[in-house]
């Protein structure tokens, strides 16, 4: 029997002002297996994301456009009949069975979106027409025999500049007709520098002898918010009170986990992704259960360096450049490197004039250009 998609009876309603802080929350607890790390990052999104029918997530790799990687998909939240007519409508025949070509247009598209609006892009490429035309079929909302069981998501990509991350689409029953708010997108968008930041950091951690947070930490602050342990590159005023101003807000934001009284996008505000363009400050329990608060070095690292219409350009200003070749605008690139709106504007501005831009569309296009191409060098 073909499974059908729940009634609409069941949808339920979203929270207007959604707490993101449990998923990023989640994102920061390093330890266990990748799916294990994924999963409660999907758990903890379903507060702000899930309408009634699930959340997938999965890995993504789109380093080198003509070999990209995608791994097997984890699911919270979903009925055995979601689960089928995700995997057979969606899954299997257009992420598995999809060009190199189509996938990474796909998964590079744009940092938030709608399925629905994802397909509209992507239907002129040959394969995709057939999907486009079985969706707009289904979009009066009939289950006609042969319509597509699978309507729509909305789907964030948490993906930094060296082209590694991981992908969440939060199942919708039926194509959606609106924009995300702009304040949800707002904080999606910083939610997603997290993840992608985080993954980094475990990747960075696993490859490791000791696989300790501690260990090779540049600062290390106690839980009375004293410095006991600074290396010798953070050790200057200006980094260690941008890593000590950034411990504090990690610590508003673990109490705002739990704690009603605390404002969650006030507490997402002043958490950034990185501190100073370099540190992911993060906590962190030790054997004996103190605790601690560290800034390990996390910066994307894009290595656009080799190319050589970039070898004027700056560290900061390849970083900024491949935060906007994300589609990142100033205010996203400023909360995910941990800078003023200011600081990143002007390195833009030297890096266009640099690259001889004329305009910031000519920039973006010549940044995602580069990035790519020494994604797949």
């Amino acid at each position: 029997m073909t499974p059908s998609i729940p009634p609409v009876s069941r949808l339920s309603k979203r929270p207007r002002d959604p707490d993101l802080l449990p998923a990023l929350d989640a994102a920061y607890v390093l330890d266990g297996d990748d799916a294990t790390w994924l999963t409660r990052i999907a758990e903890g999104l379903r507060v702000g994301l899930d309408v009634g029918f699930g959340i997938h997530a999965f890995f993504v790799d789109v380093r080198d456009p003509d070999t990209l990687r995608i791994a097997e998909p984890v699911a919270v939240g979903l009925t055995s009949e979601w689960q089928a007519a995700w995997r057979t409508d969606w899954w299997e025949p257009f992420m598995l069975g999809a060009s190199p070509r189509v996938l990474h247009a796909m998964l590079t598209h744009s940092p938030l979106n709608h399925s629905v609006e994802l397909w509209r892009s992507l239907a002129t490429f040959p394969e995709f027409g057939p999907l486009f035309d079985r969706h707009a079929a289904a979009g009066d909302g009939s289950r006609r025999a042969g319509a597509m069981r699978y309507p729509d998501s909305l789907n964030l990509l948490a993906l930094d500049s060296t082209g590694l991350g991981c992908a969440f689409a939060a199942n919708r029953d039926r194509p959606s007709t609106t924009q995300v708010p702009a304040a949800l997108a707002r904080r999606l968008g910083q939610l997603a520098t997290h993840i992608a930041a985080a993954y980094r950091l475990r990747r960075r951690l696993n490859a490791s002898p000791d696989k300790d947070p501690l260990v090779g930490s540049d600062v290390v602050i106690d839980a009375r918010h004293r410095v006991v342990h600074a290396a010798a590159e953070a050790q200057g005023a200006p980094a260690l009170a941008a890593i000590r101003e950034t411990a504090l807000a990690v610590a508003q934001a673990r109490r705002g986990a739990s704690d009603r009284g605390v404002d969650p996008q006030a507490a997402l505000d002043a958490w950034h992704a990185l501190t100073a363009g370099r540190w992911s400050v993060l906590d962190h329990f030790d054997r004996d259960g103190r605790r601690y608060y560290i800034a390990r070095s996390n910066a994307a690292s894009p290595d656009l360096q080799d190319a050589s219409a970039l070898e004027a350009l700056t560290q900061r200003e390849r970083q900024v450049l491949g935060a906007l070749a994300l589609g990142h605008g100033n205010k996203l690139i400023a909360y995910e490197l941990g800078l003023h709106p200011a600081t990143v504007s002007n390195h833009l501005r030297a890096a266009a004039k640099k690259l001889g831009a004329s305009s910031r569309l000519d920039l973006a296009r010549r940044a995602k250009i580069l990035v790519d191409a020494q994604r797949s060098s």
